[in-house]
């Protein structure tokens, strides 16, 4: 959904649905992998969607699970889906946000 619908969610609600993934992510920091990985996904590609809203996604995420060991296999999956969401041109980003 947020690869394509993104643009039909009010501005308003982008930090909440970025809180949210946020909120999921540490639920399943631990798996199963399957939801991790739909996770690092969906939480890259809002990375790529917001844009200025989002100024700095990998200090957000650093911040926010860098002080665990057990965020350690969360932190390196969404590391891993970003620069490839970056290249993917299916995401619906502005040039700029990429």
């Amino acid at each position: 959904k947020i690869q394509f619908d993104f643009h039909e969610l009010p501005p308003a609600e982008h930090t909440a649905l970025r809180n949210s993934l946020l909120d999921h992510l540490d639920r399943f920091k631990l798996g199963p992998s399957a939801i991790l990985t739909q996770l690092s996904l969906a939480v890259a590609d809002l990375s790529l969607q917001m844009g200025g809203g989002w100024p700095d996604p990998i200090a957000t995420m650093l911040e926010r699970f860098g002080q665990s060991h057990q965020c350690l296999e969360l932190l390196l999956e969404v590391f891993r889906v970003l620069p490839e969401e970056n290249q993917n041109r299916k995401v619906l980003a502005d040039t700029d946000n990429r």
